[in-house]
C-alpha cells in the first residue's frame, strides 16, 4: 500500500472489495457494506467516476480497486464504523461520543445514508429539540458546552435548522469569550452577540412583574419576598454575567413560605405566561423561522424513508 497511506486495522476487512482512502488513512471494506454505501446516490456517482483525479476508482491496493474521498479521515472511519457495526451507533438515548456523532451527520449528509443522518439527528434532538417549552424545563441538560459551536455549524451544514434555537440559546445565555474564539464564521458571532442582548431584554420582561405589589396584595410580608425575588434575579445576572430568561422559571421554588397564597398563585401564573412568550420568541432572536415552520422542516426530513 501507498506508504503515505495507514491501514486502519479492525476496518481493513481481507476480503473487502474496495479500498477507501482518506488524508493519512486507508479502509478496505467489504461487499454487504459496499452495498449500504451504494444505496446512496452520491456515492454511485464518486464510483462511476473513471479518473482517480476526479475523486473516482484508481490505483489498485493489494489486487483492490481503490478511491479517494476528500473528506477528514477521522469522520471517514467513524462514519465506517457506524456502518460496518451495529453496536457502535446505537439509536438515542444510547451514549456517544458528540465529537463521532458530528462526523457522522456529516458524512450520512453528504452521502446520502439516510437512517444514518436520521439516527445522527435524533442523538441531536435530546438535547436540543424541545418544541413544547414544558418539555425544555423538565429535561436535563447533559450536553458539553465546548461542542456547541461545532453542533451549530454541522447543523447548519446539513439544514437541520430546528435544533438551532435551544444551542444558539444556550450559547448566548452562558457565553463566555473563549467559547468562540475558534469560529470564524461572521453570521454565528452576529447571531450569538445579538441574541445575548435580547435575552437581557427577556430577562427583564420576565420578572418586570415584581416590581409592583402581585394582586393588590399590601401584606409586609409579600413586600419583602417580592423585593427579595428581584434580589435573587440580580444575583443571578452578576453571577458569571449569565443571562438566562428561561432560568426564571425555579424563581419561586423556595418562595412558597413567604407569599402569601394569593401572591403566589398570581406570580407563578405571571411568570408561566411570560415563559411561553420567550419561548415562542426564542427563533426569532437568533434570526430563524417561527416553530411551526421549524417543526414542519423537521418533520420532512425525520419522515423521509430509504
Amino acid at each position: 500500500m501507498d506508504s503515505s497511506y495507514t491501514r486502519v486495522d479492525d476496518l481493513w476487512f481481507p476480503d473487502g472489495s474496495l479500498v477507501i482512502r482518506a488524508q493519512d488513512k486507508g479502509f478496505r471494506i467489504f461487499g454487504s457494506l459496499l452495498a449500504i454505501m451504494m444505496q446512496s446516490r452520491v456515492f454511485r456517482d464518486i464510483l462511476a467516476l473513471p479518473q482517480a483525479s476526479q475523486g473516482g476508482i484508481g490505483e489498485t491496493i493489494d489486487n483492490t480497486p481503490s478511491v479517494f474521498i476528500d473528506d477528514p479521515a477521522i469522520d471517514v472511519e467513524v462514519f465506517l464504523r457506524a456502518i460496518c457495526n451495529s453496536s457502535y451507533f446505537r439509536p438515542a438515548p444510547a451514549r456517544v461520543d458528540p465529537h463521532a456523532l458530528l462526523g457522522i451527520l456529516r458524512l450520512s449528509h453528504k452521502y446520502d445514508v439516510r437512517y444514518l443522518h436520521q439516527r445522527a439527528l435524533g442523538h441531536l434532538e435530546c438535547h436540543f429539540y424541545f418544541p413544547p417549552l414544558d418539555d425544555y424545563c423538565a429535561a436535563d441538560d447533559e450536553s458539553d458546552s465546548n461542542t456547541w459551536v461545532p453542533v451549530i455549524k454541522a447543523a447548519r451544514d446539513v439544514g437541520a435548522t430546528w435544533l438551532l434555537p435551544c444551542v444558539y440559546y444556550r450559547l448566548a445565555s452562558v457565553y463566555k469569550p473563549d467559547m468562540l474564539l475558534s469560529d470564524t464564521d461572521t453570521d454565528n458571532l452576529l447571531r450569538v452577540h445579538k441574541g445575548r442582548t435580547l435575552l437581557v431584554r427577556e430577562f427583564t420582561l420576565n420578572v418586570a412583574f415584581l416590581l409592583a405589589p402581585l394582586s393588590g396584595c399590601t401584606l409586609v410580608a409579600c413586600t419583602e419576598a417580592r423585593i427579595g425575588s428581584l434580589d435573587v434575579c440580580v444575583q443571578w445576572m452578576l453571577a458569571d454575567f449569565d443571562v438566562d430568561p428561561l432560568g426564571t422559571r425555579t424563581l419561586f421554588d423556595d418562595s412558597v413560605k413567604e407569599f402569601c397564597p394569593s401572591c403566589l398563585c398570581h406570580a407563578k401564573d405571571m411568570l408561566t405566561e411570560n415563559l411561553r412568550e420567550t419561548w415562542e420568541k426564542l427563533p426569532e432572536i437568533f434570526g430563524l423561522p417561527a416553530w411551526d415552520d421549524l417543526k414542519a422542516l423537521r418533520n420532512k426530513i425525520m419522515s423521509e424513508e430509504e
